[in-house]
């Protein structure tokens, strides 16, 4: 959720915010459609990077690497600024919406996976929605972009952390359920129903 608010203020944003920083009105304009391409250059990465890594750890640097994205832009006043954080967040904005869908499942389970994903879509559009308009409110009262920048960078980093804290506590689930010591009173995600 963290990231879709930093991902839906850029969305709307970017151009205004490359345009303070200097950037003319075409190079911000190109900045943001390549935003796309990268995207789906992420998305044909993300099928091979599967095979070697866990989906879960994928998620956490792409969010990172978002987050370095971001910096790039704001510390480096220069064609490669904008080059770094078009392929960084780009690509990871396509592979995120790739893999929020497994990972649902990956930490979930199949059985409640098309309520949980359900919920987690009307939370992920309202994020998204917010972003922008939280945003502009904050460019408003701060009569910068640079703060919205940084704090769309803190929130990518947030969401690495907050990846790589659910892996920890699922590998850890996973390896007391494998030595018969339940870790909380709660069944495996893909554990049948009582009858009741």
């Amino acid at each position: 959720m963290l990231a879709h608010l930093g991902s839906g203020a850029l969305s709307v944003h970017l151009v205004a915010a490359l345009r303070e920083q200097g950037y003319s009105p075409g190079t911000a304009a190109a900045a943001t459609g390549l935003l796309g391409a990268s995207a789906v250059a992420g998305r044909i990465l993300m099928a091979p990077a599967s095979r070697r890594w866990s989906r879960s750890n994928i998620t956490a640097t792409i969010f990172a690497l978002q987050a370095v994205g971001i910096l790039a832009l704001l510390g480096l006043h220069h064609p490669l600024g904008i080059v770094m954080f078009v392929v960084l967040f780009g690509a990871g904005r396509g592979i995120i919406s790739l893999a929020r869908a497994t990972l649902v499942a990956d930490f979930y389970g199949r059985r409640e996976y098309a309520s949980i994903n359900g919920v987690l879509a009307l939370l992920l559009t309202a994020a998204t929605a917010l972003g922008p308009l939280g945003a502009g409110v904050l460019r408003t009262y701060l009569r910068s972009y640079t703060p919205i920048l940084c704090l769309v960078a803190i929130t990518a980093a947030l969401a690495a952390a907050a990846m790589l804290t659910a892996q920890h506590s699922q590998q850890r689930h996973q390896a007391a359920a494998l030595n018969g010591k339940p870790d909380s009173q709660q069944p495996p995600p893909d554990a049948p129903r009582r009858q009741r």
